[in-house]
């Protein structure tokens, strides 16, 4: 199978994001008591990290406003502007991504 040419930068990273998002779940959840319900909508507020972000922080800073705005714009550059810079932007969204989803995990600890 081929993955078309718009989305051969976002489709792996968006595996590999979910996938460390889903292996730091599974570090934390021995900290997670209540139940499996509990631990399966944690999961989900980290797979979407840059939705949860303002919602998780009280009050909520300009620096989650900041992080949850770059991840959502930038990662999906590169499907939507076919230039060689969209790319780049992609994968720093998807870093940025990533870095919310350690803010996530991380009030829990």
């Amino acid at each position: 199978m081929r993955i078309p040419s718009r989305l051969r930068v976002i489709l792996p990273g968006a595996v590999i994001v979910a996938c460390l998002g889903l292996l730091m779940v599974w570090g934390v959840s021995d900290q997670i008591k209540p139940g499996l319900w509990v631990l399966s909508l944690f999961s989900g507020c980290v797979l979407f990290a840059p939705i949860c972000i303002p919602f998780i922080f009280h009050p909520p800073t300009v620096d989650a406003y900041v992080v949850s705005f770059v991840a959502l714009a930038a990662t999906f550059a590169h499907p939507l502007f076919r230039r060689p810079w969209a790319a780049a932007v992609t994968v720093l969204g998807l870093l940025t991504w990533l870095l919310s989803e350690l803010m996530v995990i991380g009030t829990t600890t």
